[in-house]
């Protein structure tokens, strides 16, 4: 509830001790105005976060504090359409995070926002990239699938289809876009 965003925001901006340039409220400042979608003013907090990031001793908090940050960050530079900033902090993100998961959902979402930006190359390497190391993670192959209709790969869409049916039969994506390339461009 967007309400709540905004008294927050007006109780940090309030405050004496939530307005302090400390880590903690940096962050809770920055993922505020990001929920609010005033990312022109996300931005320079969460720089001001990040830095103050380099004072924090362990190693492993620091890492998993920066990857986040710079993953939302990333989101902020999309919502503010600028795809080159946005991707730049997301790269950041995989190359902080230490935990695999993590690190394929920053690239999951990345070529996603590739998808949303009609880069379809880029989302397709992305997806590569992803499936290079797991090629049993199901949203790579939608995404892929996806980015390939557009690109009107015919034989790539069809693929995907069977490699994301093997492994999850019950989602509609797949079958939709496989469909559409025999409809649409009769292949």
């Amino acid at each position: 509830n967007l309400e709540r965003y905004e008294e927050a925001l007006a109780l940090i901006n309030k405050d004496p001790e939530l307005s302090k340039k400390e880590k903690n409220n940096l962050h809770l400042k920055a993922l505020t105005l990001y929920e609010l979608e005033r990312y022109q003013e996300a931005v320079p907090v969460f720089a001001e976060y990040l830095e103050c990031l380099r004072e924090v001793e362990d190693d492993k908090e620091r890492a998993e504090r920066a990857a986040q940050a710079h993953e939302v960050l990333g989101y902020c530079y999309f919502g503010l359409e600028n795809l080159e900033d946005g991707e730049r902090e997301f790269r950041m993100a995989v190359s902080l995070e230490r935990d695999t998961g993590k690190r394929q959902k920053h690239m999951h979402y990345l070529a996603a926002e590739f998808l949303t930006f009609k880069e379809y190359e880029k989302a397709v390497e992305e997806c590569d990239q992803i499936l290079s190391e797991d090629e049993n993670y199901y949203p790579a192959y939608l995404i892929r699938q996806e980015a390939c209709y557009y690109m009107k790969k015919a034989q790539q869409v069809v693929d995907d289809y069977h490699k994301a049916v093997d492994i999850y039969a019950g989602y509609h994506r797949p079958y939709l876009f496989a469909a559409k390339i025999f409809f649409n461009y009769s292949q």
